[in-house]
């Protein structure tokens, strides 16, 4: 009874020792987690506060679709490219009515020129004046003072329409100096955004280094948090089991293991024999 209660005791002592020491080891786990993790919190927040404190220092707002200065400049470019095609419309419709202008009777079938309200009336007047003149003249004569007249109003509405004619003219040059003035508005503005872009592109290499650092440790975090979930349940003692088991427990021996009764006896009699065969006989 003594050795099955000493064995048992010792078998269990081991048990609660191995549990014991496993319990620790989770517990110093757990806790350099909980260190590593807290540590790690706060350089993610730290990190990610210099980033905004560094997005504020340099200007580098951030919109729906990206950095507002590249958001910017893809804007004023759009423009530039616009404004030049407008230009470029306004120079060519200048151009060709200066040189319909070069033309004898050219500038008459410019669209400009046939658009305008003012002009068409004028012709019209100045086709029935014609009318007039040619059915007047072969009476009445080129000295005739009406016809003197109506010359003179024929004048009056050419002088009319060219007056308007280069009124035209001075709309399109003027068209012509807007859209140059545009252009060049729209390039410097284009130029001052390249730079700033550029400033900005060198001051967010900081900022992309910085924040790569952050996503690093936030994915580190990530990782020890997943850990740490998968630790808690180790800590109870209902969950934690010792890497070792008891196969069977020491019971107690229905008889003596010790001395061997039935090798004794054998062994007696084989001597009594031999030591009764040894004896004289009477």
């Amino acid at each position: 009874e003594h050795a099955q209660q000493i064995t048992n005791t010792i078998a269990s002592e081991y048990m609660a020792m191995r549990q014991q020491a496993k319990r620790q080891s989770t517990s110093d786990v757990s806790g350099w987690l909980d260190r590593q993790i807290d540590e790690l919190r706060g350089k993610v927040t730290e990190g990610e506060n210099r980033i905004e404190a560094l997005r504020r220092q340099y200007g580098l707002v951030e919109g729906g679709e990206g950095n507002l200065d590249s958001q910017e400049l893809a804007e004023v470019n759009s423009q530039l490219v616009a404004a030049r095609a407008a230009r470029a419309e306004a120079m060519a419709r200048l151009d060709k009515v200066i040189g319909l202008l070069q033309t004898p009777g050219g500038v008459q079938s410019a669209s400009e020129v046939l658009n305008s309200e003012l002009i068409r009336r004028l012709r019209e007047q100045q086709s029935r004046l014609e009318a007039t003149i040619a059915e007047l003249y072969a009476e009445l004569g080129p000295k005739h003072p009406r016809m003197l007249q109506l010359r003179a109003e024929e004048e009056e509405l050419q002088q009319k329409i060219n007056g308007e004619i280069d009124k035209i003219v001075a709309g399109l040059q003027n068209e012509v100096d807007v859209a140059e003035a545009r252009v060049n508005s729209l390039q410097d503005a284009l130029n001052d955004t390249r730079q700033r872009v550029a400033s900005a592109n060198e001051n967010q290499v900081e900022v992309r280094a910085l924040q790569r650092e952050v996503d690093a440790n936030r994915a580190l975090l990530t990782n020890l948090l997943a850990r740490q979930k998968q630790t808690q349940p180790q800590n109870d003692s209902g969950f934690l089991q010792a890497d070792a088991r008891i196969i069977s427990a020491a019971t107690l021996p229905t008889e003596a293991a010790f001395p061997n009764k039935a090798l004794v006896y054998g062994l007696a009699f084989v001597a009594a024999t031999l030591l009764g065969g040894l004896l004289p006989r009477p």
